[in-house]
């Protein structure tokens, strides 16, 4: 059974780590939309949802664990996103800006919020999760039954919204989007209760379900402006958790239906593929440039998905192949 529900986690955070690249290429306004309203959360749900209330009995060890786990790897990955950057990143892609001083990219290091520009964006993540699980650690440990924990996560988060659209002002670190994304930590959390009955879900039943979903997650995005976590724009709020759940619900029973090889893959890899996700797929739209420079990559990408998902293809590959070589350099200083 374990080795069940790993198999799915890894196959459903393979689709979503897909679908973030997808969405960070040019592609139909409408899917870009329904891919936004619900990327982003799915990612929360499944930490959450892998989250061990017995693993850490102190609120210290727990910090200093995930501050391994979380912030160790951000300033890692910052670091060489700055050596990229100065080297070639921006000078390709779509921020060409040569005169950007290090002292710029040192703030937005700092503030890890909407200001990051690529190919540093997707480091806001890790500096949210971090905040999500020390918000939800403290909660759990001090809250024991669920009705009030939900609760309280919901208040938190229903707080977070309010001040998203009545005050605005962007604290550091990515503070302001854990109080809304701890919901869906949360959500994933309380899932796990149900894991025997979703076990037990069969793939017809899934396969009849998932296209409701897919309809339901579809609607809800065209009815809400589009969603964008790290900027914490959400919309109207039960339009955006009712989307993030279906569309969050959609690649659950996609991952169950077919856990494929590829997928578990992507999702073992994923935050060495959502690190440097930006980084790559300028490095493919510059090569599209100069191999193809009358290719209007805007135009025809917004009236065809295969461009977009040709490039997310073409992106992923890069850093599969990047990591590989790296494991492989890995074992080989390991032996000698």
């Amino acid at each position: 059974m374990e080795n069940k529900r790993i198999t799915w986690i890894d196959a459903a955070k393979g689709i979503g780590i897909l679908l973030v690249f997808l969405g960070h290429t040019v592609i139909p306004e409408k899917i870009f939309w329904y891919i936004f309203s619900f990327h982003m959360p799915l990612f929360f749900f499944l930490s959450g949802y892998l989250y061990r209330a017995d693993k850490h009995d102190s609120w210290w060890d727990f910090a200093k664990d995930r501050f391994k786990k979380l912030l160790v790897p951000y300033i890692t990955f910052f670091i060489i996103l700055l050596i990229y950057w100065l080297l070639i990143g921006r000078a390709i892609g779509d921020v060409q800006n040569l005169s950007v001083g290090v002292s710029k990219i040192l703030y937005e290091f700092s503030y890890a919020s909407a200001y990051l520009k690529t190919p540093f964006a997707p480091l806001w993540f890790l500096f949210t999760l971090f905040w999500v699980e020390i918000i939800f650690f403290i909660l759990q440990k001090n809250i024991k039954q669920k009705l009030w924990l939900f609760l309280a996560i919901f208040l938190i988060s229903l707080g977070g919204y309010f001040y998203s659209i009545r005050i605005g002002i962007r604290p550091p670190w990515g503070i302001d989007i854990a109080s809304v994304a701890v919901l869906f930590y949360g959500f994933g959390y309380f899932m796990k209760d149900l894991k025997t009955q979703l076990a037990d879900i069969s793939n017809f039943v899934l396969i009849l379900v998932t296209p409701i979903l897919i309809f339901i997650g579809v609607w809800v995005a065209s009815v809400n402006i589009r969603v964008d976590m790290m900027s914490n724009i959400y919309g109207v709020f039960y339009l955006f958790v009712g989307g993030s759940l279906a569309g969050i619900g959609t690649t659950i029973a996609l991952a169950k239906i077919w856990p494929l090889r590829i997928f578990q893959y992507l999702g073992k890899n994923s935050l060495f593929l959502f690190a440097f996700q930006f980084a790559a797929l300028d490095i493919g739209k510059a090569l599209m440039k100069y191999f193809w420079p009358n290719f209007d990559y805007w135009k025809l990408g917004s009236k065809n998905i295969l461009i977009g998902l040709g490039l997310s293809v073409f992106a992923i590959c890069l850093l599969i192949l990047i990591n590989e070589l790296y494991n492989l350099l890995k074992k080989k200083l390991q032996a000698s």
